[in-house]
């Protein structure tokens, strides 16, 4: 509950705010991984430091963390222009080696796929994506994943069928190992028999 100081002034005056549609407790975080697709539904120009720059919200559109919204910076600075290229070619667009024009309008609504890690700034821990590729690049890459877990799990039950058959193989042993003690046992009993027969 908001606590009120001894010391306070209301020059504000009352107003309504419509707070529809905004997220609450700050940044939502993720575990680090590949996922997607991803989705462009914001673009706003900025300027900064080096000059302007896109801030490009998106949005994840599937899995266990859908609605997860990543806020990346695409500057028009020359040396920070291979980040820019990474996401339009990750969205399907055909970049040139040469000048083209690009409006943030049409990039609203294309997918992408997305590594996300943790990204610490000022003393605060979020979830960014880090790099950016095609969703056919992430869905074979799945793919190949689900594959390994399907070999690992094979192996496993391969080798839950070979240590039952050595165990099989040794309860056998035992058992003839128990018969050949068991033949032993009467022909000690007909040795001694003759025996008597040699006192009489």
């Amino acid at each position: 509950m908001a606590k009120r100081s001894n010391r306070s002034r209301n020059d504000a005056k009352s107003r309504k705010v419509d707070f529809s549609g905004v997220e609450s407790g700050g940044r939502k975080r993720i575990p680090p991984g590949e996922y997607g697709p991803f989705s462009i539904v914001e673009i706003t120009e900025e300027e900064g430091d080096a000059g302007p720059y896109w801030r490009v919200v998106s949005e994840l559109k599937g899995g266990k963390c859908k609605g997860f919204k990543d806020y990346n910076n695409y500057s028009f600075s020359p040396k920070a222009l291979w980040k820019l290229r990474q996401l339009l070619e990750a969205c399907g667009l055909d970049v040139p080696e040469s000048k083209m024009t690009l409006k943030a309008k049409s990039l609203l609504g294309l997918e992408f796929g997305g590594a996300v890690e943790d990204d610490t700034y000022k003393g605060k821990t979020r979830s960014k994506v880090v790099e950016t590729f095609s969703v056919e690049d992430l869905e074979e890459e799945l793919e190949t994943d689900d594959e390994d877990e399907d070999d690992e799990e094979d192996e496993e039950e391969t080798e839950d069928e070979d240590e039952e058959e050595e165990d099989e193989e040794d309860e056998e042993e035992v058992d003839d190992d128990e018969d050949e003690e068991e033949e032993d046992e009467p022909k000690k009993g007909k040795k001694s028999k003759k025996g008597k027969k040699g006192k009489k």
